[in-house]
């Protein structure tokens, strides 16, 4: 319609780059009704419909991925997971994924000990191997507890935490068996970190593969694992918390060896 309006003035010829623009609009107009004409309604509804099923395709795995299991909170629940070893360590965790703020708690009716055989085959990123690391199992006895950090963690960090642990089971804590604990460094908001909402995970060793206590040698202590262990403890709230952790570890009669030499952490971290 402005082609052929602009096209009526007697005046046109007089001004060339007009002349030139108004040809290529006329080139343009044939060229797509030459394109268009082929096709049928059914076609173009088709194209219309192609598109849009594949943009829904694409939104929907889009905001899946960066929406929907980035957050904490799904299906109206908060995670967490309890860690009472290595995992007590700030910066261990850190090494594994994202995690928030951690509160010291005390689980009841669970035992830890150096139970779980940290080897080659299930741990291939690990050069250190093979060692012990402590471990816990879930126990009938409420009076039988376990010191260690919650911390909240994003949903889509799960993984990594189920991959770091390997064969050991992730369980979920029954709410009554946890017990906040306060420390110099956190006041009375400690009490209200869980609420009802609230899944707290626990890694703990399945029967079939748990070390047993009585066979010394089969268990490695590696001072490099113990120093990220108790260097946890120790940042959580001292020195009472850190023997709090060694009395409730069974097995510490293994077979120790000395690596700290091997170990960055242990170089820079303790002295």
């Amino acid at each position: 319609k402005l082609h052929h309006r602009t096209m009526s003035r007697p005046h046109h010829h007089s001004n060339p780059i007009l002349f030139k623009l108004i040809a290529k609009t006329q080139s343009f107009h044939q060229s797509a009704s030459n394109l268009l004409r082929p096709w049928k309604v059914s076609h173009v509804i088709s194209v219309i419909i192609c598109c849009i099923i594949t943009f829904t395709f694409l939104f929907e795995n889009y905001s899946q991925s960066q929406f929907t299991i980035s957050r904490s909170i799904k299906n109206g629940n908060k995670y967490y997971i309890f860690g009472y070893g290595s995992l007590i360590n700030e910066e261990s965790r850190k090494q594994t994924g994202i995690t928030g703020k951690a509160i010291p708690a005390r689980i009841h009716n669970m035992k830890r000990g150096w139970i779980y055989d940290v080897d080659t085959i299930h741990h291939p990123k690990l050069s250190n191997t093979p060692y012990t690391a402590v471990g816990v199992t879930i126990v009938n006895n409420f009076d039988s507890t376990v010191n260690g950090v919650i911390f909240d963690i994003e949903y889509d960090e799960i993984p990594k935490y189920d991959e770091r642990e390997a064969r050991y089971q992730r369980y979920e804590i029954n709410p009554k068996d946890i017990e906040i604990l306060t420390t110099q460094k956190d006041n009375d908001d400690s009490f209200h970190f869980l609420d009802e909402n609230a899944i707290v995970y626990v890694y703990v060793v399945p029967d079939e593969i748990v070390l047993s206590l009585d066979d010394i040698n089969s268990r490695i202590l590696k001072q490099s694992y113990i120093d990220k262990f108790l260097a946890g403890c120790f940042d959580v709230d001292g020195y009472e918390f850190a023997m709090e952790c060694i009395k409730s570890t069974d097995g510490w009669n293994g077979f120790y060896k000395n690596d700290r030499d091997k170990s960055l952490f242990s170089q820079e971290k303790i002295t």
